[in-house]
């Protein structure tokens, strides 16, 4: 069984803001994807795992990180039909999705 949870990555970027992952944990391995999201520390609530309702875009940051949270579940429940469930096989089945989508998007 996988878990999915958000968390906020120490190390600042030039802004001074620190970007969220998702971190996906199956058999005590941890794999870690960006969600493209970076906020000031200050505006992270880690027991919620999402953006206080203080920063000024709020609802738009929580429903990227809620849509990234559905993706790694979807993920996880097509890999587990198929009986590969591991941290990197979700994290590979994530990525090329992404790359999927960018691409039909471009046409």
């Amino acid at each position: 069984m996988a878990t999915f949870h958000l968390v906020l990555r120490e190390k600042q970027n030039r802004k001074g803001e620190n970007p969220v992952y998702l971190r996906i944990t199956s058999s005590r391995k941890h794999k870690y994807i960006s969600t493209g999201v970076s906020i000031k520390n200050k505006f992270w609530n880690p027991d919620n795992q999402e953006v206080r309702r203080s920063h000024d875009n709020y609802k738009t940051l929580n429903e990227t990180l809620r849509h990234k949270l559905k993706e790694a579940q979807n993920a996880h429940n097509e890999l587990l039909s198929q009986g590969n469930e591991s941290a990197k096989a979700i994290r590979e089945r994530i990525k090329t999705t992404a790359k999927a989508d960018f691409f039909e998007l471009g046409d």
